[in-house]
């Protein structure tokens, strides 16, 4: 089979979850045996290229702009309007944000081919957490865009079935739940290896006020924990904000974000990990996490509590509750490393790459 995998950035520096994500998914599809091209933009340089590498071809374009830092354009449609249903078998949009999601959708008028969109979280809205003007935004895409995008789509998947549910209710469509994954190997800390210094909690993620990060300061800041650290990692509009609440501690610190390729370091230096979120999908984070060996403590949004024990989740926006369960970890922590481990057996068989590559094999092989 001849796959199409279409994405905003091809790019392992920046950590978006759905751009690692359809970038690893491609390899697998490769690695079965599927001939792959990847379609999607590229940051250096100002003319696009085209490569191939172990049965996966790159058709790249330069992005022009970036809208609000998170919507990379590029112009695809070209090379996708002139792709023929006699060569590919199915086009895979990934996420209904993107500009190149929209192109692809777009395209199909011309090109014909079977279009599968999926979901990585972002469906209906967070109850708080969200502006007036960026709550319209939302609304507005809702009603005039994502509908399109929906009846353009011959098969929609989510990797939340939470979202699932919300898009049958709002949307009257139904679609399939197509799991998260991530490279299991790639993330395992060495049991012999041992880790000096302070109790490390961290914190990855965009600085928004819907990623529940400012709860998580000052959650950690009632605590006043003696010997633990809390580190956060990411960008965002909250950024100074958050810096200065932080002076009310001596023992918060912030950093860049960091590239995928390097993020396994910031894992083995945490105790702790601490997703306090507003409105998730399903976390690349926690998997990681997990798969280190390292306990997870999140808000029970989206598809969070399927991943995770019970007694490690705390109710969304309530940061004396966050406190007392950050407390709770914190003074068991010896005992919830080794249930880290045990969950990853659960995780493992669920969140995998050969149950999402069979999931879309089934797909092409099923009647439009």
């Amino acid at each position: 089979m001849h796959i199409v995998e279409v994405l905003p950035l091809v790019s392992l520096d920046e950590p978006s979850g759905t751009v690692l994500y359809a970038s690893k998914l491609s390899e697998k599809l490769a690695e079965k045996g599927h001939e792959v091209t990847v379609i999607g933009g590229f940051r250096r340089g100002t003319k696009s290229k085209v490569s191939v590498h172990e049965n996966i071809t790159y058709q790249l374009y330069p992005i022009l702009f970036d809208m609000w830092n998170i919507n990379p354009f590029s112009y695809l449609f070209p090379a996708l309007k002139k792709l023929s249903r006699d060569d590919y078998q199915l086009v895979h949009v990934h996420s209904s944000i993107y500009f190149s999601s929209w192109q692809a959708i777009l395209a199909k008028k011309w090109n014909k081919i079977p279009l599968l969109l999926q979901l990585h979280g972002g469906v209906g809205l967070p109850d708080v957490g969200t502006s007036f003007i960026q709550s319209f935004v939302k609304k507005t895409f809702d009603q005039i865009i994502m509908k399109r995008l929906l009846k353009g789509s011959d098969w929609i998947g989510s990797v939340s079935r939470p979202d699932l549910k919300i898009l049958e209710k709002q949307f009257g469509c139904s679609g399939v739940y197509i799991p998260n994954a991530i490279e299991w190997q790639s993330f395992s800390r060495d049991e012999n290896q041992s880790k000096e210094g302070p109790i490390k909690i961290g914190y990855i993620g965009d600085l928004e006020t819907w990623k529940g990060v400012n709860d998580l300061v000052e959650a950690f800041c009632q605590l006043k924990p003696n010997g633990v650290e809390l580190h956060i990692v990411g960008s965002g509009s909250l950024a100074s904000k958050l810096q200065q609440k932080a002076k009310k501690s001596d023992r918060i610190y912030f950093h860049r974000t960091i590239p995928h390729t390097r993020i396994k370091e910031f894992y083995d230096q945490l105790d702790l990990v601490c997703l306090p979120s507003y409105w998730e999908g399903a976390p690349t984070i926690i998997l990681e996490a997990i798969s280190m060996g390292i306990p997870v403590c999140a808000s029970a949004v989206g598809e969070i509590p399927t991943m995770l024990p019970k007694k490690w989740l705390f109710r969304s926006k309530e940061v004396d509750e966050l406190a007392a369960k950050l407390s709770y970890m914190l003074e068991n922590l010896d005992s919830l490393k080794n249930e880290a481990k045990k969950w990853q057996k659960v995780l493992k068989s669920d969140f995998s790459w050969v149950n999402v590559t069979n999931l879309i094999e089934k797909m092409i092989e099923s009647p439009v």
